[in-house]
């Protein structure tokens, strides 16, 4: 399974890297032996896996399920009980009017927010025990103590504000739009530092490759040193010739330092790139096979339309925005519910008696919620609209920034193909050169002065030459990010 089929569902083809889905869902805790080989796609994995921004981009996508989860909680039912003890005491002028009542009330109740209706409904039994002191009620004949039971179910409907429940379902594709961008944005971090990673990590190659090469450079100095010593010995080299070669050597020593701090550097730059340790040695696996392309511009341009999550982010972004300016707009309308309600009413004298009846009650209206001037809900408006227009200049922006990048690595790609090309020649034409010079050497008609010189040479064309291969490999590190091709 690759990364894209574990944590993305955008339709992009697995092309570099197979990598365990598993390895994602751990936190950051990959193991690795001090002495592994670690070749490119090793180097991505342990980036992938050691990688602080990557986390955050992770944690961020279940925040965006966790937000998803909380405006779904709306649509849960909702139980409620109710237990009170309610006291009155009034005092009359005589004991005929005076009253002492106790009410002992239980409710249970339910109610439920309506998805496709964006109403709410409720169902609620309420059973009260009623006991009265008043000689009052007691001569008139009620029952004393009184049990009365009501059960009732009401609905309410909004008209206007949040109309078939138009602004719940917004704010839940919100979200959901909310949660594709930071998949995105996630996979723009992945992208990022895949192509970071592999441009290190070449560069690492180069570094290696132009180290060996300075040695040979001066091997080559060193032995021509001791050849022009033993001719000066013999009065064959002129002394200002010792001194240019003995420059040479150390001009040739201080380049192998440069050097040295170089391949360092480079492997410290990928080493911090993949988020783990200076301190431990590694060991980099530096072969590596080139594939040489030409590209299109139009070809080039197609595809990061087609791919570039960034700009997938963006389009998601606006669409999030016309969905808010529409729920900011509903929110200025004023507050209209229908109103319904019916219920049951029963009162018996003691528990063991039946009711003596049900009497039914209904009630129909409506609720207006208004406010004259409303400027809270026309501000938000304004901003929600100053919002997409943001983002639509964020968006026509990045369309004119991919034309460019794409214009530039078309250009960069096809140049480095040619330099290359030629780095090949050149090398070719120094190997063939070294080969006669030796032949010549053999035969006696060259020195060995002229050898170790052409074989610098050959050395100089193989440090162009893999100069020219490196810098053609991260232009195509650059292009698959430039597409959006990277997963």
């Amino acid at each position: 399974m690759n990364i894209a089929a574990k944590w993305f569902s955008t339709k992009m083809t697995a092309k570099l890297y197979l990598i365990p889905a598993a390895v994602f869902l751990l936190l950051p805790s990959f193991a690795f032996s001090a002495d592994k080989v670690l070749g490119m796609a090793d180097c991505v994995n342990i980036g992938l896996e050691m990688n602080f921004g990557i986390h955050r981009a992770k944690t961020d996508v279940k925040s965006a399920d966790t937000s998803l989860a909380q405006i779904n909680a709306q649509y849960e039912p909702v139980l409620n009980v109710d237990v009170s003890r309610t006291g009155i005491k009034n005092t009359g002028a005589s004991t005929i009017y005076g009253e002492e009542i106790k009410k002992d009330t239980l409710i249970l109740g339910a109610s439920k927010k309506l998805a496709f209706s964006g109403g709410n409904v409720s169902l609620s039994w309420q059973n009260e025990i009623d006991d009265s002191a008043s000689t009052f009620k007691t001569m008139a004949g009620a029952t004393n103590p009184g049990y009365n039971t009501d059960v009732a179910i009401v609905y309410s409907q909004p008209l206007l504000k949040n109309f078939a429940g138009k602004n719940d379902r917004a704010a839940i594709e919100t979200v959901n739009l909310g949660k594709k961008i930071s998949s995105l944005s996630l996979e723009i971090s992945i992208n990022a530092l895949v192509a970071n990673i592999e441009k290190a990590y070449l560069e690492l190659v180069f570094q290696k490759k132009n180290l060996v090469l300075q040695k040979k450079f001066l091997q080559h100095d060193r032995e021509l040193l001791e050849v022009n010593k033993r001719k000066y010995k013999d009065g064959l080299l002129e002394e200002v010739d010792l001194i240019a070669t003995e420059s040479a050597v150390t001009l040739n020593e201080i380049a192998l330092i440069r050097t040295e701090d170089s391949f360092s550097n480079s492997r410290d730059a990928l080493l911090n790139i993949m988020g783990v340790s200076y301190e431990q040695d590694y060991i980099f696996a530096l072969n590596a096979s080139i594939d040489v392309r030409s590209v299109k511009e139009d070809e080039v341009v197609e595809k990061a339309f087609a791919n570039r999550p960034d700009l997938k982010a963006l389009e998601l972004k606006v669409i999030m925005d016309k969905t808010a300016k529409e729920i900011k707009k509903n929110e200025t309308l004023p507050g209209l519910n229908f109103q319904t309600s019916y219920g049951l009413r029963g009162s018996a004298g003691n528990w063991s008696d039946d009711y003596n009846s049900f009497e039914p009650n209904w009630s129909v209206g409506l609720n207006l919620k208004y406010f004259p001037f409303n400027e809270l809900a026309g501000s938000l408006l304004k901003n929600s609209e100053l919002i997409l227009l943001n983002d639509k200049s964020l968006q026509d922006e990045l369309k004119m920034r991919i034309l460019k990048e794409c214009r530039e690595i078309t250009r960069r790609i096809n140049t480095q193909i040619k330099y290359l090309n030629s780095a090949a020649r050149i090398l070719k034409l120094e190997k063939k050169k070294l080969k006669l010079e030796e032949i010549k050497f053999q035969q006696g008609r060259s020195s060995l002065q002229w050898t170790l010189r052409f074989r610098d040479d050959l050395i100089r064309a193989e440090i162009d030459y893999q100069r020219a291969e490196t810098d053609y490999r991260k232009a195509v590190a650059d292009l698959k990010l430039i597409t959006g091709e990277r997963i």
